[in-house]
């Protein structure tokens, strides 16, 4: 079953839609289901304040490791891992406004104006890492631990834990 197919997509896009969140937009801590939170990186940028955050962190995955979070393997000491997703990257700002406007024509419009973006300037295949970002998560949280998610906003829609196409 394709994920635009899947009924649990159009649920998750109900709630989410399909209308990006400017940058300034994260969210506090938060755990999303028991054991896997998201938070803006600038919350949890050290160990004391990912503890202050999510005390029960032992997996940090990082999500836009290149051009925001430079969270390396060691930052926050022992007990806690980092599973870093390279290649991915932001998007080129014009791409970011047209994917912030409302569902419609004018965002339609909008987006057939957009130049092609070379891949390099684009945010990068977030699929090739779903199934080990997802199968680590789970690890973590069946071994007691829990998983955070972060990049620069809290939660990015190129983050290999969301399982909608572009």
């Amino acid at each position: 079953m394709s994920a635009t197919a899947d009924p649990r997509v159009a649920a998750f896009r109900a709630v989410t839609s399909y209308v990006r969140p400017p940058h300034s937009h994260g969210c506090p801590p938060v755990e999303v289901v028991p054991g896997v939170w998201t938070a803006h990186y600038h919350d949890i940028d050290a160990r004391e304040k990912l503890q202050a955050a999510a005390a029960p962190t032992t997996l940090v995955v990082n999500a836009a490791t290149v051009d925001k979070c430079p969270v390396g393997a060691v930052s926050y000491g022992d007990g806690i891992d980092v599973l870093c997703i390279d290649g991915l990257l932001d998007d080129p700002e014009p791409l970011k406004k047209v994917e912030a406007m409302p569902q419609g024509a004018e965002k339609d419009a909008a987006r057939s104006a957009l130049p092609a973006f070379a891949p390099e300037e684009c945010a990068g295949d977030a699929y090739k890492d779903f199934e080990r970002v997802n199968a680590a998560i789970a690890k973590e949280v069946e071994s007691g631990g829990a998983a955070m998610v972060t990049c620069y906003a809290s939660t990015n829609p190129s983050d290999p834990t969301h399982p909608d196409p572009p």
